[in-house]
């Protein structure tokens, strides 16, 4: 929902804060629905104003949270399956990779050391990338 579009469904204009309030709440919060949210934020809205809105925010940034600690397990679960995939393939070039990338990382005392030990390996760029994202998190 963009701000122009909830300001016609109420019928008056809103502040950039008070609409980033809104669609915190509309995008985020456990109670509002996706099919009838729209319908509910505007309920909500001409009921009771912004105050119980407001009142809402600190679950629906509690979900966006959730949220994103979820999709981060999931990417790590990914990775975890590509690397079983692999082994279960027979191929220990990512685990290599891997030992490799962690070997250097762990010797760095910087960001641009670790870089620099990065350009020397001779790896495969896909092999390079899964074991960096593995090695960093």
């Amino acid at each position: 929902m963009i701000k122009a579009e909830f300001e016609a469904l109420i019928g008056r204009s809103l502040t950039e804060r008070d609409y980033n309030d809104i669609e915190m709440v509309y995008t985020w919060h456990p109670a509002i629905k996706n099919t009838m949210g729209k319908d509910q934020m505007v309920l909500l809205y001409n009921n009771f104003g912004m105050s119980v809105i407001k009142a809402m925010i600190p679950i629906a940034k509690k979900m966006a949270m959730l949220d994103r600690e979820r999709r981060k397990l999931e990417s790590r679960m990914q990775l975890i399956q590509q690397r079983e995939e692999r082994l279960a393939e027979g191929d220990t070039r990512l685990e290599v990779a891997i030992d490799k990338i962690n070997a250097h990382y762990m010797k760095s005392n910087t960001a641009e050391e670790f870089e620099e030990k990065m350009n020397e390996l001779n790896l495969d760029p896909d092999l390079r990338r899964i074991a960096r994202a593995v090695v960093e998190r």
